[in-house]
């Protein structure tokens, strides 16, 4: 997949790698596979949420992650990001 753009919630189920050049997300994002995600670009923006789940993820991004005011990165409860304009 080449772009996304989310603005509602998403959720990725799969037994495969999956992969995003570009995914923009103001919305709540959960990955509750056991496989790695890979990214070129990720931008969080609003109120993003984003979650791996509490399976054993690899997250991979190319490009530096963009932050705007109020977001959360998380594995498994275990909080990666959090960032508070």
């Amino acid at each position: 997949m080449e772009n996304l753009s989310l603005s509602d919630s998403f959720s990725v189920s799969s037994d495969v790698a999956w992969a995003v050049d570009n995914i923009t997300a103001d919305a709540t994002l959960t990955f509750s596979s056991d496989k790695n995600v890979n990214f070129g670009a990720l931008t969080l923006t609003g109120s993003a949420d984003f979650s791996l789940g509490t399976e054993d993820i690899t997250l991979s991004v190319s490009s530096p992650v963009t932050v705007g005011n109020t977001q959360k990165l998380q594995n498994g409860g275990d909080l990666l990001i959090s960032s508070v304009a």
